[in-house]
Formats: structure tokens, sequence, C-alpha cells
């Protein structure tokens, strides 16, 4: 299983995959790209492949922010098979998690279920003055349905030197503590919720 940036030589192919999902949706339409890029939100398109056949995919808006940073959101999506024994690796380390972090620089990786699993991020910039890097946790407690006042107190930052664990609390009983480690930090930088983990406005 393998994930790369979709070409152009690849629209048949992706247009078909989200005609044939349930999970398919116009807003990962090959066509949708032009009406992202007009609204000032360019899209990057990634698929997942097996057996050289696309598995899964998504269309990635980038949004900016101020201070030159910005976010990837993928609505509605990735498209994929959510029936299939396979899925989750499809969206875990193996597929979706890796491509948000594909050509980024100073950049914001984005976590938008609870199945994109555990990943380890190197050299994560958590200094605002170097171009800071930003983890991103918006969409992720959107699909658990945590109201945006309640998240921060969810989520558990913990130094271990030379990295920092990024945890969460899922299901809201603390006395599970944080059950999902989200992503493992190699940094020495001071990680803090909204300087470095965003987890919405």
């Amino acid at each position: 299983m393998t994930f790369r940036a979709a070409t152009d030589t690849d629209r048949d192919a992706w247009q078909a995959l989200v005609g044939a999902q349930a999970s398919g949706d116009f807003l990962h339409d090959w066509t949708w790209d032009a009406v992202a890029a007009f609204d000032g939100q360019p899209q990057r398109r990634f698929l997942v492949e097996e057996g050289g056949e696309p598995v899964a995919l998504a269309s990635a808006q980038v949004r900016r922010m101020g201070l030159g940073r910005s976010f990837w959101y993928v609505p509605h999506g990735p498209v994929t098979d959510y029936v299939h024994p396979a899925a989750a690796g499809r969206l875990r380390r193996e597929g979706f998690v890796p491509a948000v972090v594909y050509g980024l620089g100073n950049d914001t990786v984005a976590y938008s279920s609870v199945l994109d699993g555990h990943d380890l991020i190197g050299k994560f910039d958590g200094d605002a003055a170097g171009g800071q890097d930003m983890v991103n946790l918006d969409l992720l407690f959107a699909s658990l349905g945590v109201p945006v006042g309640d998240r921060a107190a969810r989520v558990s930052i913990i130094d271990k030197g030379a990295t920092v664990d990024v945890r969460v609390d899922t299901d809201g009983n603390i006395a599970n503590g944080f059950e999902l480690t989200v992503a493992t930090l190699q940094t020495t930088d001071v990680i803090t919720v909204g300087e470095d983990v965003f987890v919405g406005l």
C-alpha cells in the first residue's frame, strides 16, 4: 500500500472512485479544485494505491491563517470504502496522515479521525519566531462531537525532553485518561495548546 500526490493522469480513476463509493462527495470531485482555488483555498490531491489501483483519495484544501500560517482541511473525506477490512490502514500511517506532511516546510499537520493513529513528526518547530508548525485537532474533535470550549481540557501534552507526546481524551471520561496518543513530536520547544496544538475557534 502506498500513497502519493495525484497527477492529471489520475483524473479518470479518481472520478471513478469518487462515483463508486458511498463516501464520495462533490468536494472531492476533480473539477472542484477550480472552485476551491478561486476561493483562495487551493487543493492538493492525494491517493492511496494497492496493486497500482487507487483505493482511497482526498482533496486537501489549504486554508491560510494570519502570521504566515496555514492549515489543511479535508472536507467530507477522505473517500474510501469504509467497510473494507483494510480501511483503517488506508487512512493511517500508510495513507493520509503522511499525506498531510507531504511537501510541508513550516505548516500544519491535521488530524480528522481517531483512525489517523499515532505518528512521529520529526523536526517539529514550536518556535513562533521560526515559522512555527502546528498540530491541528479541530476536525478530530469535531468528528467526536466535542464543543470547542471543552477541547483544551481533553488534550494532554507530555514533555519527554527530546520529544513531546500529544494525547487526547476521546471518550470524555477522564477516569480512562488520555487514551489516544495522536502524535509524538521531535522537538525541545515548549509545546502548548493554542500556539502549537490547534483545537478550534
